[in-house]
């Protein structure tokens, strides 16, 4: 689980659901972070 985890930043697509996920996890982790769609290409491994 997240909280099991030593401190890590966490970011999320902006999406509809991930306003829910960003509330839940900053319960959990310090660093939890929304970024928009168009930054999300460089972390796009694939």
């Amino acid at each position: 689980m997240l909280v099991d985890q030593p401190t890590c930043t966490v970011d999320l697509e902006c999406c509809g659901g991930a306003h829910f996920l960003y509330r839940a996890l900053g319960a959990m982790s310090p660093d939890v972070q929304l970024i928009p769609p168009r930054s999300v290409k460089p972390f796009v491994t694939r």
